[in-house]
């Protein structure tokens, strides 16, 4: 996760630990049934999705009104 941060240039707090943790445990997976000559083209694959695990920008001490039905 250090080394995301520094290729993204973000804070750790703005990442998903979860879809990293998904992440790995795909690429473990799918490294576990491939061919070590397809590795580098994979982690280059998953190097390009790294902003998939960017969480959404939450707006602070903004309160939008509450709707509700009459």
């Amino acid at each position: 996760m250090a080394e995301v941060v520094k290729e993204v240039g973000v804070a750790a707090t703005d990442l998903s630990f979860q879809m990293g943790l998904g992440y790995l445990q795909y690429e473990w997976r799918w490294l576990a049934t491939n061919s070590p000559g397809k590795i580098p083209k994979q982690l280059h694959h998953l190097r390009e999705r790294l902003e998939e695990l960017l969480l959404p920008i939450q707006h602070g001490g903004v309160n939008a009104p509450v709707l509700s039905n009459p």
